[in-house]
């Protein structure tokens, strides 16, 4: 059990968002991920849903995202992260579906996840705020109408 839960903060404190985070924030948000596994062809999130608002990190498997532009589909292998900005809040809906092209094993932080863990370390508020508005198209206006509480946030 030792082994897996270093595995896991391991491949959590990989993933960009984490990397600037100290080891106890890793080892917080590690011991509340959830471990799934997907079938070829089975859905993880679809495009415009409101759903857990969970980021989904692949541990192993390939997935595809499917986005529908112009009245046409487009498919593009999936990478190993998405759904930060969802996790984050920057985005209320699924800006994609993303599927398992081949058997798929995730860990997944539920935005209600995250915000427990951020409860308890409030010094990386700041940083998860830039991160989420630098990924705005139009630098967070909108977004901070919104969401009060990031009118402090700087803009990108």
């Amino acid at each position: 059990a030792l082994w897996i839960g270093r595995s896991l903060e391991r491949l959590v404190g990989s993933v960009d968002i984490f990397k600037r985070c100290e080891e106890s924030f890793i080892r917080d948000i590690s011991s509340l991920v959830n471990l799934r596994c997907y079938m070829p062809g089975q859905t993880l999130c679809v495009e415009g849903a409101d759903d857990d608002a969970q980021m989904f990190v692949l541990r192993s498997g390939q997935t595809v995202f499917e986005k529908w532009q112009d009245g046409k589909p487009h498919n593009e292998i999936g990478l190993s992260v998405c759904g930060e900005m969802a996790m984050l809040g920057a985005e209320l809906r699924r800006t994609c579906t993303v599927r398992a092209q081949t058997l798929c094993f995730t860990l997944e932080i539920p935005r209600a996840t995250f915000q427990k863990v951020m409860f308890g370390h409030p010094q990386y508020r700041k940083h998860f705020e830039r991160q989420a508005v630098a990924a705005v198209p139009d630098g967070g206006a909108e977004w901070r109408r919104r969401w009060p509480m990031l009118a402090c946030a700087s803009v990108r």
